[in-house]
Order: C-alpha cells, then sequence, then structure tokens
C-alpha cells in the first residue's frame, strides 16, 4: 500500500468504502507464489514473485522466477503460433529441475 499514490488510496476509498489493509514483502511473496503455482502460466503473478524477491535481497530467487517468466513468453509465442513443442502447463521443462 505504501507504494500507491494518494489518488488511488482515496479511488479504493470510494469504490470499497474502506482503505487497503497494511501489508508486507513477505505477505506479498507468499501470496504471489501460491497464485503461480495455482495458475503457472499467468505471466503476472512470475513477474510479482520476482519483484518481490528481489526486494527481499534474494537475487538468485529473483532470477530463476524472471528465467521462467522468459520461457513463459516464448512458449506463449510459440502456442499463438500454433508451432509449441512444450506443453504450455509445463514451461519449466526448457530450465530444466534447477532452473
Amino acid at each position: 500500500m505504501a507504494q500507491l499514490n494518494f489518488v488511488v488510496r482515496g479511488l479504493v476509498r470510494v469504490l470499497y468504502g474502506t482503505s487497503l489493509i497494511p501489508g508486507s514483502v513477505p505477505e506479498a511473496l507468499a501470496s504471489y507464489t501460491r497464485a503461480a503455482e495455482l495458475n503457472p502460466t499467468r505471466l503476472v503473478h512470475r513477474v510479482e514473485v520476482g519483484r518481490m524477491c528481489e526486494r527481499m535481497g534474494m537475487p538468485d530467487e529473483a532470477l530463476h522466477h524472471l528465467k521462467v517468466l522468459l520461457v513463459l513468453c516464448f512458449v506463449w509465442v510459440l502456442h499463438v503460433l500454433s508451432v509449441t513443442f512444450v506443453p504450455l502447463e509445463q514451461p519449466t521443462a526448457i530450465l530444466g529441475a534447477g532452473g
């Protein structure tokens, strides 16, 4: 919530009748990680997991998630072009077990 400017915070209060609950980076990381587990092909979850890892001082973990994101983008393009050679549900297969 600290990153939201006063206009966005005001809109949240008007639209939802309350302000946002204060959160923490570790809580955000846990939530985005769970979201990525539930929907592994959703790009935004991987971006946010990588960002939260970076903010928590975990550059190796952040890099891993950003590599997965790049693979997801590549697989998505191949899928759109109907030339997919990796199942869309298993994008990490390209990176191998260790990432």
